[in-house]
């Protein structure tokens, strides 16, 4: 590096320190001098005489940043130079003052490819966000508890997305002022076709070739600029589109795409968003789709399963990145209001918001002291997910006083277990903020009319619905020994779905397409792919003998009526 550097685009300013090297001109050879020299001000003027010699020679920020790096060991083109990791790990064998510039050249070189990545499209950040003239939910998800007794209040949940992926006039109108204000340059490798300059300027542009029966075609364009080789393309029936510059100017060379007017393009662009009201597997002509597509995202408690979900759709782990049928996606509504933190303190006003009157003898749980006295004393955690939130109790079965946790009083170490099986170390903060979380939910509990030893039974399990003040029970779709019809297999794990539909969801999308699948009878039949995966998972599940939803009911009944008798026999 240092080599090509000093004889390549450097080659002046090497040349020029050398003759000052051996003239005395040397920086080092002005701080000796400056040692000993009383008049400081003549020195100071000969060095900064020097460092402007040097900055017309070619001296610049970019030429010492690759000194420095050299210096340290990073050097371009060595196969290693690109790794990030690395690059940070030796910025620390820079002193102080070089750490400062690098790392503050490097973020904001960061934060200019990001900003040009998203003006052109290209942006990725893992999660494919669905948009369009409008999102919303088709109804309740449907909801299904496919791992059985391993994890019963696990929950995954497929919803029903209608998408409009248009973009209206309005819209369109406002994207193009926005993109025009902008002045995003040219691509710097444009075409010369016949002395003319092929350039890809932002706007509208449209199609009028006679195959088109019914209507023109009409595209906003938008280039953002020379550091993207694509354009964004915006169509009143598919919405935004990244394309390859090579493949927009072929369109221009070939005649198919021409550069049209503002009023022209807003008027085929109404015509266009009019007629693409309709499903996206239907055309208004030919190769035009309608605008309004269905998608199915699975959601929820979907990660211990995910490999089975990715099997039952045909899914091999072989098969390329570009030929997957699916999408880790996010669906926002656009409905989303600011939420309450569960972990607020509760104020007498708060209680009686929450349904629990201040007439109610509250459940209050003495403060932790270190010692015997703590032991049985009740706890509880908030663990939360996509589906909601589940509160799991629990009690101090054990207290050390080892002095582990010197900031805080008592200092030792409480040892807690929980009715999910789990045992965690805790100091006296952590056991602080989990005995009033277990006040809050008792509390809750007893407002609803249950007794203070229920409400206090530390090894009970409550979910979301618990912070509702209500107790729900699962309602499984199909009733007693329908699950056991081989017809119903696909409905054999769901249940109904009583919660509020959320406004945000993220999950995974299977590619809208028809596909072939065996159905209960041995038979083969065309089924949506989203379709397919629920066959496929369920029948799976069956023949490992995993736990029904009515089964699972039946269980959790059975288990009430046991508790509510040993209650009724210790009374």
């Amino acid at each position: 590096l240092m080599y090509n550097l000093l004889t390549g685009c450097c080659k002046r300013l090497a040349e020029d320190r050398v003759h000052a090297i051996r003239n005395g001109r040397s920086i080092p050879s002005f701080l000796e001098a400056l040692a000993g020299q009383s008049e400081k001000e003549t020195i100071k003027t000969q060095i900064d005489e020097e460092l402007k010699t040097a900055r017309e020679a070619g001296l610049n920020f970019n030429v010492l940043c690759n000194i420095w790096l050299y210096d340290v060991g990073v050097t371009y083109g060595d196969g290693k130079g690109s790794d990030v990791s690395r690059f940070l790990n030796r910025l620390l064998g820079m002193n102080m003052r070089r750490q400062k510039f690098m790392t503050q050249y490097f973020m904001k070189s960061l934060e200019t490819e990001v900003s040009n990545a998203k003006r052109a499209g290209t942006y990725d950040i893992g999660i494919r966000t669905l948009s369009g003239n409008n999102i919303e939910f088709a109804g309740k998800p449907r909801q299904f508890s496919f791992r059985g007794l391993t994890a019963k209040d696990d929950r995954v949940l497929v919803y029903k997305v209608a998408q409009d992926r248009g973009t209206s006039p309005e819209t369109a109108m406002e994207l193009f002022n926005d993109a025009k204000d902008s002045n995003a340059p040219t691509s710097r490798n444009e075409w010369v076709r016949r002395g003319q300059r092929i350039e890809i300027v932002t706007g509208f542009y449209a199609d009028t070739r006679s195959m088109w029966r019914v209507t023109s075609k009409v595209w906003l364009v938008i280039n953002p600029g020379a550091h993207s080789p694509h354009v964004i393309t915006i169509r009143p029936n598919l919405g935004r589109r990244t394309v390859p510059k090579y493949t927009m100017r072929k369109n221009l060379i070939d005649g198919k795409l021409a550069s049209c007017s503002v009023n022209q393009a807003m008027e085929i662009w109404k015509k266009e968003f009019d007629l693409a009201d309709i499903p996206a597997d239907e055309e208004y002509q030919f190769s035009c789709p309608g605008r309004h597509k269905e998608s199915y995202i699975f959601a929820g408690a979907i990660v211990p399963i995910l490999n089975k979900l990715l099997v039952s759709s045909g899914h091999s782990s072989m098969v390329e990145r570009e030929q997957k049928d699916f999408n880790v996606v996010r669906v926002d509504t656009g409905n989303g209001t600011e939420e309450t933190p569960l972990e607020s303190s509760d104020t007498e006003d708060e209680l009686e918001v929450c349904g629990i009157s201040s007439n109610v003898e509250k459940v209050v749980i003495d403060p932790v002291v270190g010692g015997k006295e703590d032991i049985g004393k009740g706890v509880a955690r908030q663990m939360t997910d996509k589906i909601g939130a589940s509160v799991f109790r629990g009690i101090i079965a054990k207290y050390k006083d080892d002095d582990m946790n010197e900031d805080c009083d008592p200092s030792g170490t409480f040892f807690t277990k929980f009715s999910d099986g789990s045992k965690r170390k805790m100091d006296a903060y952590q056991v602080s903020k989990s005995i009033k979380l277990f006040e809050k939910e008792a509390n809750r509990l007893v407002s609803t009319g249950m007794s203070r030893v229920d409400a206090c039974n530390s090894l009970g399990q409550f979910t979301s619905t618990a912070l509702d003040g209500k107790s729900k029970r699962r309602r499984p779709i199909l009733r007693d020994g329908e699950d056991q019809d081989p017809e119903n297999y696909e409905q054999v794990f769901e249940e109904h779905f009583d919660d509020e539909v959320p406004d945000a969801v993220v999950g995974l999308m299977f590619d809208n397409k028809t596909v072939y699948a065996i159905d209960a009878a041995n038979n083969q039949v065309e089924v949506p792919l989203y379709k397919k995966v629920l066959m496929n998972l369920s029948m799976k599940l069956m023949s490992e003998g995993v736990e029904s939803a009515r089964q699972l009911y039946n269980l959790e009944k059975a288990e009430e009526r046991h508790a509510s008798s040993c209650a009724k026999s210790e009374d």
